[in-house]
């Protein structure tokens, strides 16, 4: 039986799979036009600010896919749900500097 949460969770997650991906690309074409180009000429501030919280969206992503492969393969699902967190905190410190 589907709560009202399993419903909102379900539209979350699947909000997570549009706007994480878009944000990220969003964020690479804002670098690729020079918008808010640091000095340095190596990154952008504006980037950044896409880039990070398109990371973030990539938790519940992470999480997800790893319940998905977990029912099959119980112990890869661990090492996907793991290297997801991973990946998405190690990605975010570059993006917020």
């Amino acid at each position: 039986m589907n709560t009202r949460y399993d419903e909102l969770k379900t539209k979350a997650i699947g909000w997570a799979f549009i706007l994480g991906p878009l944000l990220l690309v969003i964020g690479a074409l804002i670098f690729a036009f020079d918008i808010g180009r640091n000095p340095n000429d190596l990154d952008s501030y504006v980037e950044g600010m896409f880039g990070y919280y398109g990371f973030i969206f990539f938790i519940p992503i992470w999480v997800s896919l790893a319940g998905v492969v977990g029912r099959r393969y119980p112990r890869y699902g661990i090492v996907l749900t793991v290297h997801g967190m991973m990946s998405a905190a190690a990605a975010n410190t570059p993006m917020a500097a």
